[in-house]
């Protein structure tokens, strides 16, 4: 059985800049095409075969900063960047990953503090590697 980690202390350096105060990350979730291979010949089951990998998006949510966002504005669709997720357990584990920034929302919600979401979307250039 596994012991259930905490997600507090988790740090995200995307290029050289690891945001001050992150919020929260969202779920990556990486999927693959289904191509349907289903003939007349094939028995009365439809067929399937994998297909392209899509490694997904992820978002980041951090509390607003001015200089921070507006070096992350400066990256929006451009190079992509190496993006390192460290979780800081007994011995830090990293989830490494290529990705560029494809999207930057402000959300200023009454009752709580100013948060910026980077959507983050993974290249595939590499494929993302755990340490």
């Amino acid at each position: 059985m596994t012991t259930p980690l905490a997600s507090h202390g988790v740090t995200i350096a995307i290029g050289t800049t690891t945001p001050a105060a992150l919020v929260s990350l969202g779920s990556l979730s990486m999927s693959a095409e289904e191509i349907d291979t289903t003939c007349h010949g094939t028995s009365n089951v439809k067929t399937k075969i994998g297909g392209l990998v899509d490694l997904g998006t992820i978002d980041v949510t951090i509390q607003y900063d001015k200089t921070e966002i507006s070096g992350f504005y400066s990256l929006i669709g451009g190079t992509s960047q190496t993006v390192v997720v460290t979780f800081p357990y007994t011995t830090s584990e990293t989830l490494t990953f290529s990705a560029f920034v494809s999207g930057i929302t402000i959300d200023a919600a009454n009752g709580d503090v100013v948060k910026a979401t980077i959507k983050l979307t993974l290249d595939g250039s590499t494929a993302p590697t755990w340490a």
